[in-house]
């Protein structure tokens, strides 16, 4: 029945089997097996909000987290135990979140974050939560807390293509107008983003922002040729309420009578709510201040215990040792000083040998490391460049683009997700092998380059290392899991930077001595 539920639910089909579920709970809680029993309150949670029981449906939610967390210690809260997790946080993110409670919603979305990571979710639903926390963050005004989290969920997505990029991307251009009244830009970027909409959701969301800027810049007109559209035509509900007020508003200015009753007649039918809307508000603020207090009061409890049994097992041993001694000395004192001695003379000679030991290794080490260094530096560029080729690192990088491109038939797309060919991608072992190679043969590559370009980064000098060896483009962006586009404004600001006269590949081949 548990199955069956999350199937339902999966699918988007309604809770079907909620009295069987009920009893499947009930057993699961009767035997203790924790995990289940919580996926069930889970459930349950989902069975309740779909009833509009929002309170019964918040309670099971941590419910569901209260039994993960008593029975579980943290290490072993990873992969399906951790997605459930972030799941019934993330429910309780969207829950509080409908009601407008924004610092409610922050805390949850912050707790399902870690969860997010720790069952390694896909990039777009960890920039989901961060997006809602950076919402909330800017409904409460804090706007450099907003667009840090902005920021870090569109650094999280793998390309700019996606509309939930496009909606981030929204989300900061509005925001630089609340913080800077940058209106020009502001309405450019909007309405750039806005010829970008690829679904009805998508073009009203955008056409009632670019309404909201009209309306506070006072350009009723302009407001009013966006506002009216997604008023008439949307289907989005809270939209919709919220261009009527903005409408209104300008109704009042301008004398438009008829049109400011068609706005006033579609906000009363929403009055009863508000009165409703407040008393669930408080019965939620309520159950949430259980709910923060008792985790709170748990923690201090875990911290309270993890130091007692640190003091119990320091004390324990330290009577342990006092015992020992005491008998060992009562037993034999003068055999006991005899072997100190001892002892102590064996270690003195022992650090001795160890620190000469030491000293041979780090000398051998130095002319090992000036060896290497002068056989490198004696050799002509081609021999250089010949080294790095055939070096291992940079044959396994090569033999890795050969594989890629035979298994396609046609040549990779500019337009790819790339997250597709992530078998190809070099791994961070790789990548700091193939920096110090490249390193070791042309040292003074590096050096000059980061005088040109003294905001060079990693991944700069690994995309001109992948240059040298001949890498086309679009095998760089596998390579180093970045789009088309972020891989081409790599190219063109170090270009910029290091001040080329011919393309990049000429430049660095000059700049070893290969022209």
């Amino acid at each position: 029945q548990l199955l069956l539920s999350e199937a339902l639910y999966k699918n988007d089909y309604a809770q079907a089997n909620r009295n069987e579920l009920l009893k499947a709970m009930a057993y699961f809680d009767s035997i203790h097996t924790s995990f289940l029993a919580a996926r069930c309150h889970y459930m349950n949670g989902v069975g309740f909000y779909e009833m509009d029981s929002v309170i019964p449906a918040c309670e099971e939610y941590m419910k569901a987290i209260q039994i993960m967390e008593e029975h579980y210690p943290e290490k072993t809260l990873v992969g399906l135990k951790a997605k459930y997790l972030a799941l019934a946080y993330t429910k309780l993110t969207e829950l509080f979140s409908d009601q407008y409670l924004h610092e409610q919603a922050i805390y949850f979305g912050k707790q399902a974050l870690p969860y997010y990571y720790r069952y390694y979710a896909e990039p777009w639903h960890i920039a989901w939560i961060l997006t809602r926390i950076g919402i909330h963050y800017e409904m409460l005004e804090q706007w450099d807390s907003a667009n840090c989290y902005f920021n870090h969920a569109l650094d999280v997505l793998p390309d700019s293509s996606s509309s939930m990029y496009r909606d981030i991307a929204t989300e900061q251009a509005f925001l630089l107008y609340q913080t800077k009244k940058d209106t020009i830009n502001t309405l450019n970027k909007l309405k750039w983003l806005f010829n970008q909409s690829e679904s009805e959701k998508e073009y009203f969301s955008r056409s009632a922002i670019i309404g909201a800027v009209y309306f506070h810049e006072r350009l009723y007109d302009s407001a009013w040729s966006y506002l009216c559209p997604v008023f008439y035509e949307s289907s989005i509900v809270e939209l919709k309420k919220q261009c009527a007020m903005w409408l209104i508003e300008i109704c009042k200015s301008q004398n438009k009578t008829q049109d400011l009753l068609v706005f006033n007649t579609f906000l009363a039918t929403f009055a009863n709510q508000s009165e409703v809307s407040s008393t669930l508000k408080s019965q939620l603020t309520g159950v949430y201040d259980v709910f923060r207090q008792d985790k709170i009061e748990k923690t201090q409890q875990q911290k309270q215990k993890e130091q007692s049994g640190v003091v119990v097992f320091v004390f324990s041993c330290l009577l342990l040792m006092i015992v020992a001694i005491v008998i060992l000395y009562k037993k034999n004192k003068f055999s006991h000083r005899m072997q100190q001695a001892a002892l102590s003379g064996r270690l003195k000679r022992s650090n001795e040998a160890l620190r000469s030991s030491l000293e041979i290794i780090k000398k051998k080490e130095k002319e090992l490391k000036a060896a290497n260094k002068t056989v490198v530096s004696e050799k002509s560029a081609q021999e250089k460049y010949n080294y790095f080729l055939h070096s291992e690192i940079c044959q396994r990088i090569l033999d890795s683009v050969a594989e890629l491109n035979a298994d396609q038939l046609r040549p990779i797309k500019t337009n790819v997700n790339v997250s597709e060919y992530k078998t190809f991608a070099l791994s961070s072992t790789q990548q700091a092998l193939f920096l110090k190679t490249l390193g070791l043969c042309f040292p003074e590559l590096l050096d000059s380059l980061k005088k040109l370009h003294p905001a060079l980064n990693r991944k700069d000098i690994l995309y001109c290392g992948l240059l040298l060896l001949n890498v086309e483009k679009m095998s760089i962006c596998v390579l180093l899991q970045e789009s088309y586009h972020t891989c081409r404004r790599t190219a063109l600001r170090l270009e910029k930077g290091f001040g080329c006269q011919q393309s990049l590949n000429d430049f660095l081949f000059e700049r070893i001595g290969l022209s």
